[in-house]
């Protein structure tokens, strides 16, 4: 009598449990239904052992769900089936059992870490080879061992009637104690990055507090000499100083705030046209600009789209996005700045034609302290930035383009929706 079908079910249920305890890797996690999957590689057929993996990926599909991702079972499924077919196929080939099982455990591990660092590559960017390096370890290797030995044990023991299935349980909750270790020494890990971030924050903090009074009196005192200059130059000299001014009063406001605490509650947002934000932070920097051999453009519209925020804030916001591609581009590349409305976000982007972002730092761009400029960055331009954006209820994200250059794109609330958001007041 072929029982086949009545594994096929008990090792999903089992699947079903194992899948709620997770083990959080660099890159992704696994979940301990592995056990069951390398029992149904080794005692069922090919649909049989995907079906046994579909439901023991079915916990981790639901949490992808909740955190708004498309769920998808494949990977796992996939490789129960390949390492399934290839124990058959040994198997037929008149390998020995074991050995057989053996292949089936072999190909179903590679097919596994083939595609699951295919698709973290696509979503994360970094490259298949640094996934792998930085995922596969000792905790990994040891994991996967037990998936293997213990699939290898319950193969053994599941057509054991009644007696055999409990022993099976049996060698399955074990999985769970392996998952609580290797899964807490990863939870440390994480909780020990996430303190030296926040220990270093507290740095820039201290930092910053002891140096805004003296940043106040130098740009006073620039303000006052830039006074003394107005009738006395001419039209085209007065256009500079009073880019220069309005810099200035921009620092000097923000320096004032940024005392007062909370910063949030002092802020005064208003509205704000993005074509005017845009065009006059563009013309501050396009002198900086010409020096380097780099354009600026800036795409309006003729219509106005206004965003509800602080405009002291945004123009350095933009300020930050124009110099880091000023700073990446070389001699005639382009540095194109953009806006366009929504329903429910505004979209402004800078996009430059520099020399682009690597896969590897592509992650860490808003990370305070991390800089591609070597000694001539501080690393806070970016982290800054993000800052901003969330202050004023939106975001900002960083893509590399496909052939050469980056692009930064904001989102903000449009103006109706943007008080309600970020629950200030305009002026």
């Amino acid at each position: 009598m072929d029982h086949s079908w009545a594994i096929t079910a008990f090792l999903s249920l089992a699947g079903i449990v194992l899948g709620t305890a997770m083990i959080t890797l660099e890159y992704g996690s696994i979940n301990m239904a592995g056990v069951a999957t390398c029992t149904a590689i080794a005692v069922l057929w090919p649909a049989q052992a995907a079906i046994v993996a579909w439901f023991g990926g079915a916990y981790f599909a639901l949490q992808r769900r909740q955190r708004s991702h498309i769920p998808n079972n494949f990977s796992q499924s996939l490789w129960a089936a390949s390492g399934a077919l290839a124990h058959r196929l040994t198997e037929n080939l008149g390998a020995a059992p074991a050995a057989a099982i053996a292949v089936g455990f072999a190909v179903g591990f590679l097919v596994n870490l083939a595609t699951t660092s295919v698709v973290i590559s696509l979503v994360t960017h970094d490259s298949a080879r640094q996934i792998l390096r930085r995922t596969v370890n000792l905790s990994f290797a040891a994991v996967f061992g037990y998936f293997v030995l213990a699939g290898a044990l319950s193969a053994s023991l599941v057509f054991n009637g009644l007696l055999g299935l409990v022993q099976v349980l049996c060698l399955f909750v074990l999985g769970i104690p392996v998952a609580d270790s290797v899964g807490g020494r990863r939870i440390r890990s994480f909780l020990e990055r996430q303190l030296m971030s926040v220990d270093q924050q507290v740095q820039y903090g201290e930092l910053a507090r002891g140096t805004i009074h003296n940043v106040r009196n130098s740009v006073a005192v620039a303000l006052a000499n830039l006074e003394e200059l107005e009738g006395a130059t001419s039209s085209r000299d007065a256009v500079v100083v009073a880019a220069i001014k309005l810099s200035l009063e921009d620092t000097r406001q923000a320096l004032v705030e940024a005392v007062s605490v909370p910063a949030v509650a002092n802020l005064t947002f208003s509205r704000v046209e993005m074509g005017e934000l845009a065009r006059q932070t563009a013309a501050l920097l396009r002198a900086s600009a010409h020096d380097r051999g780099v354009a600026v453009s800036v795409k309006s519209h003729d219509y106005p789209v206004y965003v509800f925020g602080h405009p002291g804030l945004l123009r350095e916001l933009l300020t930050n996005l124009i110099l880091n591609s000023l700073d990446a581009s070389t001699p005639g590349a382009l540095v194109t700045i953009s806006y366009q409305p929504g329903p429910t976000e505004v979209t402004l982007t800078v996009e430059d034609t520099g020399h682009g972002i690597s896969a590897r730092s592509l992650g860490r761009m808003f990370e305070p302290g991390f800089s591609t400029k070597g000694v001539h960055g501080t690393g806070l331009g970016l982290y800054t930035s993000l800052g901003i954006a969330r202050q004023h209820g939106g975001d900002l994200v960083v893509s590399a383009l496909p052939l050469v250059g980056a692009m930064f794109t904001l989102t903000l609330p449009p103006y109706d929706q943007g008080s309600a958001r970020v629950g200030s007041s305009p002026d």
